[in-house]
């Protein structure tokens, strides 16, 4: 059996890659959300002790290290709500250059999770290759 696993920023007791790899044979992938961004979790990077800059690099790091161990990495795009941007081209933009931003890092970007028809259909558009999933947020039978 193979697992998908949420990410966490590590504390004094773990190494989110370290916890990977200890159980490496069982890891399918590891879903994130970037920092600030609503996941159906509590917010990369909003936990007290943590900026959002100091999440994201820690964030880069740890995508860098579980992706050379060809681990498959989820982008959580999981918002319940985007109001006025839910099928804007601000949110069309944004989606876009966050996908990109990963791809280009070398971030073993194998899908992106999403409650959003919009996101889904903008990515398929436009990273063809790029699986795109259902949240489970979304209540679909």
């Amino acid at each position: 059996m193979k697992f998908s696993v949420g990410y966490k920023l590590p504390d004094a007791r773990d190494c989110f890659p370290q916890i990977v790899a200890d159980y490496l044979d069982a890891v399918e992938e590891v879903y994130f959300a970037l920092p600030g961004d609503a996941s159906g979790r509590i917010p990369l990077g909003c936990e007290a002790e943590w900026s959002l800059e100091e999440a994201g690099a820690v964030l880069r790091s740890d995508l860098a290290a579980i992706s050379s161990m060809q681990v498959g990495c989820v982008l959580l795009l999981n918002a319940a709500c985007y109001g006025a941007d839910a099928q804007s081209d601000r949110l069309r933009s944004d989606v876009c250059r966050k996908v990109a931003g990963l791809l280009r890092d070398r971030v073993n970007l194998t899908a992106v999770t999403t409650t959003s028809p919009f996101i889904a259909e903008t990515l398929r558009g436009r990273f063809p290759d790029l699986e795109v999933r259902a949240s489970v947020n979304m209540r679909i039978g």
